[in-house]
């Protein structure tokens, strides 16, 4: 999603982008759920049946870790927006993908404080993650489908944005670090 908005042709479809959107998005929804019964089953000693214990799962349902599941999700869902044949569908995804970012934050380290300024630094480093990680995909794509010319305009665009993007991403992994 970032790497359409971002860096794309203008004009181009989301239905050209559909299989990069469609299933990234479909893989974290069902790996983002098998969170829970995971949890589950730590919590109950590591057996299949604590996985699918309905006491369990309501209990990780009531953490931090289902609160970051449930958020992630609705990202997740709104990022499927992305392949409506609307303008504002390409917003509606971009706030999905901040919703998925931001659900990061909501569990690990960041919990500790001062929390707000560590959740925007989770937040910023996994959206700066995403991009660049994200963006190979579509651009290999993107490679194929155009002329070389087209191709060096994309390329020239994504490495303007990535070298701040890198930056921005070793930064704000310092500053968590410490």
């Amino acid at each position: 999603v970032l790497f359409w908005l971002l860096v794309a042709a203008p004009g181009r479809k989301p239905g050209q982008m559909r299989p990069m959107v469609l299933w990234p998005a479909l893989v974290g929804v069902i790996g983002t759920l098998a969170l829970v019964p995971l949890q589950a089953s730590f919590l109950g000693g590591g057996t299949w049946a604590a996985a699918a214990n309905p006491e369990l799962i309501g209990l990780v349902a009531d953490t931090p870790l289902g609160t970051s599941v449930q958020l992630r999700v609705v990202g997740l869902a709104l990022i499927f927006l992305a392949l409506a044949p609307v303008q504002w569908a390409k917003y509606v995804a971009a706030f999905g993908t901040m919703l998925v970012a931001q659900s990061f934050s909501l569990v690990g380290h960041t919990l500790s404080e001062p929390r707000a300024f560590l959740s925007v630094l989770i937040s910023i480093h996994i959206l700066c993650i995403a991009f660049w990680i994200g963006s190979l995909g579509p651009l290999h794509r993107i490679v194929d489908q155009v002329s070389a010319r087209q191709a060096g305009e994309v390329a020239e665009r994504f490495g303007r944005i990535a070298v701040w993007a890198v930056a921005v991403l070793v930064v704000s992994g310092g500053i968590l670090l410490i």
